[in-house]
């Protein structure tokens, strides 16, 4: 969506580059936080009357207004403007390239360093998506879960998810390098995916599905830092527009093939497939390079 096309073109903007996986990690962890709080609040506020929640959103959407009006600097200051023209960098300005040179030359030269990352990201959000699709018609067959009691499951991926991005994920990049924690995310949905359907009780399915989330969150916001870091300054807004375009398309091809694929083959065969998908990803990830922090510095 736009609004996330903008939230990480602006994080770009902001965040120095050997923070802006741990950046980008905080912003996913907010969004992953009111994805849990947002159905529940829904459902409380549902007591009061059928248009209470439409009317509580859009009070806290009017409160984030206030609070971006009030709060959030600008990112592009005339002052930062004219020291690029003092550089030189309107030349560079000037040969900006559009989203669609950027999305072609991503097709064309897919072993480019920005291009690479863009296909680990698509791909890797094409398997996630199409387990998300059919984990829930996935637990209520093969577990007997119900409406009742479904809702934990994805309330336990999310609380995960949360405490990963918000708070392990920083550490993790320090520690480790925004590389290697892509190649360990990575490997960590690919084993998620593949055991859901080789448990058979619910507890050992909890434990392998808490993989899942782990592995998103140190995978997606590493893979989005780095691209921050490879591409040019005036051209992050457009390349997380590739990226994100890249990703919507892998939003819908996922959940197609996974409901497809769980109807007619059965339920595991869309874990066991992109289990394999994202084993795949693994081994693109080990083509990925460490990036060279001095010279990213300098190129801001």
């Amino acid at each position: 969506s736009e609004m996330c096309i903008r939230d990480r073109a602006y994080i770009a903007d902001s965040v120095a580059p050997e923070d802006r996986a741990k950046a980008l990690g905080w912003l996913s962890a907010a969004t992953n936080t009111g994805v849990m709080i947002g159905p529940a609040l829904g459902s409380l506020s549902w007591r009061l009357g059928p248009a209470a929640p439409g009317v509580i959103a859009a009070g806290l959407c009017l409160l984030n207004l206030l609070f971006a009006w009030r709060w959030l600097p600008e990112s592009k200051t005339s002052l930062s403007r004219s020291a690029e023209i003092a550089r030189g960098d309107d030349q560079t300005i000037a040969r900006k390239k559009s989203v669609s040179e950027m999305v072609w030359e991503t097709l064309r030269h897919p072993r480019s360093n920005t291009s690479q990352l863009i296909w680990i990201y698509a791909i890797a959000m094409m398997a996630f998506s199409s387990m998300t699709a059919v984990l829930g018609l996935y637990m209520m067959e093969v577990f007997r879960l119900d409406e009742s009691n479904i809702g934990y499951i994805f309330l336990f991926i999310g609380a995960i998810s949360v405490v990963m991005r918000g708070g392990v994920l920083g550490r993790l990049v320090v520690r480790l390098g925004e590389v290697r924690v892509m190649r360990a995310g990575a490997f960590s949905l690919a084993v998620g995916l593949s055991a859901v359907p080789l448990v058979e009780t619910l507890g050992w399915a909890l434990l392998v599905m808490g993989l899942v989330p782990v592995g998103t969150a140190m995978l997606f916001p590493s893979t989005s830092g780095l691209l921050t870091r490879r591409g040019g300054k005036r051209q992050l807004g457009q390349l997380m527009g590739v990226q994100q375009a890249f990703g919507g398309f892998s939003r819908i091809i996922g959940p197609i093939w996974a409901g497809s694929a769980f109807r007619y083959l059965g339920p595991g065969v869309p874990f066991h497939v992109g289990g394999a998908i994202i084993f795949f990803v693994v081994f693109l990830t080990t083509r990925v390079q460490p990036v060279n922090e001095s010279i990213g510095r300098e190129s801001e």
